[in-house]
């Protein structure tokens, strides 16, 4: 099926876990981490609810996740 993005939404925040980040994904794409634990990401919004999922990993191999959804203009 065709999408037509016509929106884009930036994801941003910060990672904090004491014994060190290793890898974060968002929707299964590697995200940088910045020196500070930042990262942003840009990804683009289809129509209707788009689901987002944030999977952080510590080097201890812990890994975190959190799932929200972003609406789309209708």
């Amino acid at each position: 099926s065709m999408y037509l993005y016509k929106e884009m939404v930036e994801i941003r925040g910060t990672l904090m876990d004491d014994a060190g980040i290793l890898s974060l994904k968002i929707n299964n794409i590697n995200v940088p981490i910045k020196q500070n634990n930042n990262f942003v990401i840009i990804q683009p919004l289809a129509m209707g609810d788009n689901p987002f999922t944030i999977e952080a990993k510590d080097l201890n191999e812990n890994i975190a996740i959190k799932r929200f959804a972003i609406a789309g203009d209708k």
